[in-house]
């Protein structure tokens, strides 16, 4: 019976802390950092900290900083926040974001969460603005606070020789590119072998990445990379890789039947428009829609060479994960308000959304977009399925 009134009581909980201030003096939340100011290129970290609590059920912290100045490029839960139903967000639109909620009084004081930084300049320490920090009380109440930021930065050591400007912050996605959708016929990436096993399999040692001569420099280069060593995407004919092109519903599925393994696929698919395609994509096809990952156009119609959507993207890899929400769900609303085109994702799609963002695997295409209805690129894909590989 307890679990019936759990969730919506964390849910209420956590909603109605967001509508209050937060008072003045009392229980801490400490933040510190690097003693010296970081220079462009370094890695540091920022601690959150909670002392003095008299016992609390939710903390709401949100770190915001300029993106042409810092990349978080993750989030540390620490002891505090492990007690918690909790969720992280180091590329929310409203910056870094730590929140946390449980149906029981934690009193123990400690790490909230450790925030890791790289830094595209020399920093003068003006950077971050704490632009929430509340801890609740059980009724939601927030308690009264004192929030200790860090420390001044001493003054940077000399650089004989300043490295170079990084490129843009990673933390999002591009804009998509807005060529039309190819023909029922998807372009082919190098050919694949006419058997369903896969050159590499994730599970394998990786490979080494092609030198694809048309990545250097892009914002999605590691994740290609690694998407390339792990065996998931291949090159054109012409050793390009082609990372702002759309992926097509056929690529994307023998992506991820690569990334399952390639398993034996018995019996054939009903969809008419998939025979002249290469075996692989056959394979794939049939592999997805017999899993139910995946369902056709209609009951002959499966549409191969359709531009995948990111909120189809989503969906099917949600699905291929076994499709049920989790901790995700309680934090809806944050996302419905979080993200300007929210009203724009399909029904369906929602929950896979939702899922995404909560573990980290969809940024947006901007601070306040998630552009669910646009081509998903292959740089795109590649960097959510390494980062799904990685949180395996």
């Amino acid at each position: 019976m307890r679990r019936n009134w759990l969730v919506p009581l964390l849910l209420a909980a956590l909603l109605l802390a967001l509508a209050l201030p937060a008072l003045a003096a009392g229980t801490e939340v400490r933040v510190t950092g690097p003693e010296a100011a970081p220079g462009a290129g370094d890695s540091f970290d920022l601690t959150l900290e909670l002392r003095g609590n008299p016992g609390c059920c939710l903390i709401d912290i949100c770190l915001d900083f300029p993106a042409e100045a810092l990349r978080c490029t993750g989030i540390s839960k620490g002891p505090v926040l492990e007690a918690m139903l909790s969720v992280t967000n180091p590329a929310a639109p409203t910056g870094a974001i730590v929140t946390g909620v449980r149906a029981e009084l934690l009193e123990e004081d400690g790490v909230i969460a450790v925030l890791h930084f790289t830094a595209l300049r020399d920093l003068d320490g003006t950077e971050f603005t704490l632009t929430k920090a509340k801890v609740g009380d059980f009724d939601g109440a927030p308690l009264p606070l004192t929030v200790l930021g860090p420390e001044p930065y001493a003054a940077p050591p000399e650089r004989t020789q300043p490295p170079q400007e990084s490129e843009s912050p990673e933390t999002t996605e591009p804009p998509q590119e807005s060529e039309s959708p190819e023909t029922t016929q998807p372009p082919q990436e190098t050919e694949p072998p006419e058997t369903t096993e896969p050159p590499v399999s994730p599970t394998q040692e990786p490979q080494s990445a092609p030198d694809f001569p048309d990545i250097a420099g892009h914002w999605g280069e590691d994740s290609i990379r690694r998407a390339a060593e792990l065996g998931l995407f291949r090159g054109y004919a012409d050793g390009s890789f082609g990372p702002d092109k759309p992926v097509t519903r056929a690529q994307f599925l023998a992506v991820l039947y690569r990334l399952a393994g390639s398993p034996t696929v018995k019996g054939v698919t009903a969809f008419e428009d998939v025979g002249m395609l290469p075996a692989e994509f056959r394979f794939a096809i049939a592999w997805g829609h017999a899993q139910g990952y995946v369902q056709g156009r209609s009951d002959t119609i499966f549409d191969p060479g359709a531009a995948v959507t990111r909120q189809e993207a989503m969906k099917i890899l949600f699905a291929m994960d076994g499709g049920q929400s989790g901790a995700e769900a309680l934090f809806t609303a944050f996302y419905e308000d979080a993200y300007t085109d929210s009203g724009s994702i399909a029904d369906w799609a929602r929950p896979a959304m939702y899922w995404g963002v909560y573990h980290g695997l969809i940024t947006g295409t901007s601070k306040t977009t998630l552009s669910p209805r646009s081509p998903a690129s292959r740089a795109q894909l590649a960097r959510i399925l390494v980062n799904y590989v990685d949180k395996q």
